[in-house]
C-alpha cells in the first residue's frame, strides 16, 4: 500500500461519503444514506473491541479487470467511460499497521 499522506479516518456515513462524493462529484447527502444503508452493516462485524473501524480511501485505483470489463461493454455505446475505482482499506485501530488491518474493498462508478 502506499505511503498516506493523511490520517486514518474513523468510518461512519459521513467521513466515508464526503471522500465518494470528493470524487463522484454526487450529492453528499445521498452518498451518505446509500452509505449508511448498504456499507456500514456490510462492515459491522469487522469492528475491533471498541466498535470502530478505520479507513484509508484511496482515489485512483487502477483494477485492471474492471478495466477491461468496461471497455468492453461500452465498445459499442455511445457513453462516456468512468474509470474511477476507489478502494477503501480497513483497520481496526487509527494505526497503520498489518497487525490491525483488516481488509479492503473497492466502489466503483457506473
Amino acid at each position: 500500500m502506499q505511503k498516506l499522506k493523511k490520517p486514518l479516518k474513523k468510518l461512519n456515513p459521513e467521513n466515508l461519503a464526503a471522500d465518494i462524493s470528493r470524487v463522484t462529484k454526487n450529492d453528499v447527502a445521498q452518498i451518505k444514506e446509500y452509505v449508511k444503508l448498504f456499507i456500514v452493516p456490510r462492515l459491522d462485524f469487522m469492528s475491533g473491541e471498541d466498535g470502530n473501524l478505520y479507513f484509508a480511501f484511496e482515489d485512483s485505483y487502477v483494477e485492471t479487470e474492471w478495466k477491461d470489463m468496461i471497455s468492453v461493454h461500452y465498445i459499442n455505446t455511445s457513453y462516456t467511460v468512468a474509470n474511477t475505482v476507489m478502494r477503501v482499506h480497513l483497520f481496526l485501530t487509527d494505526e497503520i499497521t498489518s497487525e490491525y488491518y483488516v481488509g479492503c474493498f473497492t466502489l466503483r462508478t457506473i
